[in-house]
């Protein structure tokens, strides 16, 4: 069984870029579609990422994760920014890290293995900056490897074993392609995440207009 606290060290991670990286405050379903992109590529930073997510009609979910956040404000490492209650009297929240927040995540980063996992969260939000909230949703839910399991009308755990990593296959082939015409080898993570991410939102349009 996995410790609850990588979810919320994750979580912690994802706000502490969103605020490093001017972004506004994130709700779940953003956390959602962060930590989904970045367990999807992770193999590019060598990292086990450790948990799965399921297809849902909504997107990839993994329901430790919204957890994840709630956890966070009790704790004081995060704090609820917007708060509506809904018409089926369930609470939507956005979340932001705080002073205590930040100071926790030096404290966690001083291991080698979150610190790892810091530095892919920063770079996959690095990256996910150009495209924007809306657009970024879109990507996690276009994902080949989710979106192959709709077009098979799959439910259940997504696969992201390297046999079934429908992103890395896609990677693996668009850097035999760059080789093969251009002689360009991309061999570094952030380079791939780029050629990735392109690929994908052009076929979503631009993204000033998504």
């Amino acid at each position: 069984m996995i410790n609850q606290n990588v979810f919320r060290n994750d979580v912690l991670f994802s706000l502490h870029a969103a605020n490093k990286l001017g972004w506004s405050t994130l709700a779940p379903t953003h956390l959602q579609r962060i930590l989904y992109l970045c367990a999807v590529l992770s193999t590019l930073s060598k990292t086990e990422w450790g948990y799965e997510f399921s297809n849902t009609p909504f997107g990839p979910f993994n329901g430790e994760i919204s957890q994840a956040a709630k956890d966070l404000a009790y704790q004081q490492y995060a704090e609820a920014v917007t708060v509506i209650v809904q018409r089926d009297s369930r609470m939507k929240a956005t979340y932001q890290i705080t002073k205590s927040g930040i100071e926790r995540v030096q404290i966690i980063a001083s291991l080698k293995r979150e610190h790892q996992r810091l530095a892919w969260i920063n770079s996959v939000m690095g990256i996910l900056t150009v495209y924007g909230p809306a657009v970024m949703n879109k990507l996690a839910y276009f994902e080949p490897t989710l979106t192959r399991m709709k077009l098979e009308n799959r439910q259940g755990t997504i696969d992201l074993s390297l046999e079934d990593n429908q992103s890395m296959q896609l990677l693996d082939r668009l850097n035999d392609e760059l080789k093969r015409k251009y002689q360009v080898d991309l061999d570094t993570p952030v380079s791939n995440l780029i050629l990735y991410f392109d690929y994908l939102s052009r076929s979503l349009g631009r993204p000033d207009i998504a």
